[in-house]
């Protein structure tokens, strides 16, 4: 736990702002005119850099806020939680606009989102996992798109390579591993991002194969049901 944040000048590094609030987790915004803070008790606060004053309260995980984000350009805020769920919230308000629920995985009983991050593009939210899964979520908010996974270790911290193609993750086992992204929901435009998810029974596929998994390339099996994502434009 942070007993306070402290923001500080590149060059010489001089103190600007010192916030006292218990934080545990902490993100700078695009601008650098706001701090946004996560902490213990379920709340991330945003502050001025100007003074420290506290802007707004974005209220509603029942876990501690593990780690924070902002958007490309500013908007918005990503948090993570030890609820095992992210939020993306408006920065005027603080409403929050969608959830993202980490999926359960058979052999862990208590699931954190400990690392999230933006794409550069806002497009999708990244949300890492105690339960060794990362995962690519559309931004504004519908069905898991990808996952990547790591067993036996809890995912730390997470990335996006510059021009968003590429995942980095951070784990508990001392490795850094890089992911591509499927190139087919980088080229989709934001309007076809609306995933639709069929269940594998329904069409007929009662276990999968590798000739199943040519034929559904992104299939979700963190769910009851396991599925094939189809989406616009593929």
């Amino acid at each position: 736990t942070f007993e306070r944040v402290e923001l500080r000048r590149t060059d010489g590094g001089r103190e600007v702002t010192t916030i006292t609030d218990g934080a545990i987790s902490a993100a700078i915004s695009p601008d650098a005119k706001t701090v946004l803070t996560g902490s213990q008790d379920g709340k991330a606060e945003l502050w001025s850099t100007e003074g420290g004053a506290a802007i707004a309260t974005f209220v509603g995980h029942k876990g501690q806020v593990r780690s924070v984000a902002f958007s490309p350009n500013g908007r918005t805020v990503l948090t993570g939680s030890g609820d095992g769920t992210a939020k993306v919230w408006r920065q005027e308000g603080g409403d929050a606009i969608t959830t993202f629920v980490a999926h359960q995985v058979e052999s862990y009983n208590y699931i954190s989102i400990d690392s999230v991050a933006f794409s550069p593009d806002g497009r999708f939210v990244l949300t890492g996992s105690s339960n060794g899964l990362t995962e690519l979520w559309p931004a504004e908010g519908g069905d898991l798109l990808e996952t990547f996974e790591i067993n036996g270790s809890d995912v730390t911290s997470v990335a996006f390579s510059p021009d968003g193609a590429t995942v980095l993750t951070g784990s508990s086992d001392k490795t850094a591993r890089l992911w591509p992204i499927d190139p087919v929901l980088l080229a989709a435009p934001a309007e076809q991002m609306r995933i639709a998810c069929i269940r594998l029974k329904d069409i007929g596929v009662t276990a999968l194969s590798e000739a199943d998994l040519v034929r559904f390339p992104i299939v979700d099996r963190h769910t009851p049901h396991p599925c094939a994502k189809i989406w616009a434009g593929r």
